[in-house]
């Protein structure tokens, strides 16, 4: 590498986007943002020199490989980071089209982590507990998803999509979990979500407790570089995306188990192996994101910088404080928006008062608290917290206007 050093980051609105391009601007690396928005948190970051726009990778993905190509052929990188698992598989499926250019792979082993009931195989074998679960077949019948609720324990179940994308004949859905609480919220579910009709799916007991994350950057066999943190808050309350987490010790013992899981499947790059830690203190393994992450400005600001070191991997040096793994425990990481939805969802939601009237405390606590530092607002950096608040309350103006026009309908 000859230079300046260069970096094409895909999906310019996540978080994670945001997260690289900083990381990588602040090491001196020349950032290109691509992005399927007409504007995105991290093409108005000041660490990105360029921007450009392409297909949904969603709606057509063919002409999404083609714009990054043209994109590359104009303007070439050293490397091409997508951020989301609608991205990732066709940047690895396309390697011969755009180039080495992608520091991590390969194509089959992101295919293996990307199927939850593959993962959970794996996990069984390298003893690690997971979820009682069962595999549904794609538009199975009614009837044998309800057997298969009884065999996990009944209800409350959670019913989870093996891959996040699937392929409908006509574009790539998105795998959303449920939880389901009766059989005739299960009915709905599968009757209405065209995504249980057109891949398969996961029966599984709901575990209680709170989310861990184990993050890691695996080269050559061993993990080179890890991370913790747990999630104080998420989204939607009950479990989902981090809105407020905080960098935690290392795990040994889930170090190790999620060192052969990735071994087994031949993966080079990051990853994020998500726990559910039950109140008896008893790990449960959910599912393996073969990705950059959420709450990756969390490991970032705590002091392992995971985005250049996935771009160095092979060439780092000996002095380079991240590489050798040390962090700072207890740094906090907080996203405003999403932080501010949990406490909506947790008023809107059927929870006891005195539980709501905690989270509303907390809440009020977070934004006063010095030790926990925005995600995406900061002030050195203050577009990408301008245009995503924008984005915030034009989503939910559609939101709220979409609902008024459905009761205006069935008046």
């Amino acid at each position: 590498m000859q230079g300046q050093p260069s970096a094409l980051v895909l999906d310019g609105n996540e978080r994670s986007a945001l997260a690289t391009v900083r990381a990588l601007g602040k090491r001196g690396f020349r950032v290109v943002v691509g992005t399927s928005r007409r504007q995105c948190i991290a093409g108005v970051s000041r660490y990105c020199n360029a921007t450009f726009r392409y297909p949904s990778p969603d709606d057509n993905p063919e002409g999404f490989i083609r714009s990054v190509a043209h994109a590359l052929s104009l303007n070439p990188v050293d490397y091409v980071l997508p951020m989301t698992d609608s991205t990732v598989p066709l940047v690895l499926g396309a390697g011969k089209v755009l180039g080495n250019t992608v520091p991590f792979g390969p194509e089959a082993a992101f295919s293996t982590l990307s199927h939850k009931g593959e993962v959970l195989r794996l996990a069984r074998d390298a003893g690690v507990s997971v979820p009682q679960s069962r595999e549904m077949e794609p538009a199975v019948g009614i009837e044998e998803v309800n057997d298969a609720v009884s065999a996990v324990g009944g209800f409350p179940v959670v019913l989870k999509p093996c891959c996040s994308r699937i392929w409908s004949g006509k574009r790539f859905l998105s795998g959303k979990v449920k939880v389901v609480a009766s059989r005739e919220e299960l009915e709905a579910v599968l009757g209405s979500d065209p995504v249980f009709r057109y891949g398969s799916f996961l029966v599984q007991d709901v575990i209680q407790g709170y989310g861990a994350g184990l993050f890691v950057l695996f080269d050559g066999g061993t993990g080179t570089a890890w991370f913790s943190h747990r999630r104080i808050r998420e989204r939607p309350p009950a479990g989902g995306v981090s809105t407020l987490s905080e960098s935690t010790s290392l795990n040994e013992p889930l170090q190790k188990a999620a060192e052969k899981i990735l071994k087994q499947t031949g993966w080079q790059g990051p990853a994020m192996i998500e726990f559910k830690i039950a109140p008896d203190g008893v790990p449960y393994l959910m599912e393996i994101n073969a990705r950059f992450w959420g709450s990756l400005q969390l490991a970032i600001d705590s002091g392992i910088d995971f985005p250049y070191l996935s771009c160095n991997m092979g060439r780092r040096r000996d002095d380079d404080v991240s590489a050798q793994g040390r962090y700072k425990v207890g740094v906090r990481n907080r996203w405003f928006l999403g932080d501010l939805d949990h406490l909506y969802l947790t008023f809107r939601g059927n929870r006891k008062l005195v539980q709501k009237f905690r989270t509303l405390a907390s809440f009020v606590l977070a934004v006063s608290d010095r030790s926990s530092r925005n995600e995406v607002f900061r002030l050195e950096d203050i577009k990408p917290g301008i245009i995503e608040l924008l984005q915030y309350f034009r989503r939910n103006e559609t939101t709220e206007l979409s609902a008024l026009h459905q009761s205006l309908e069935h008046h």
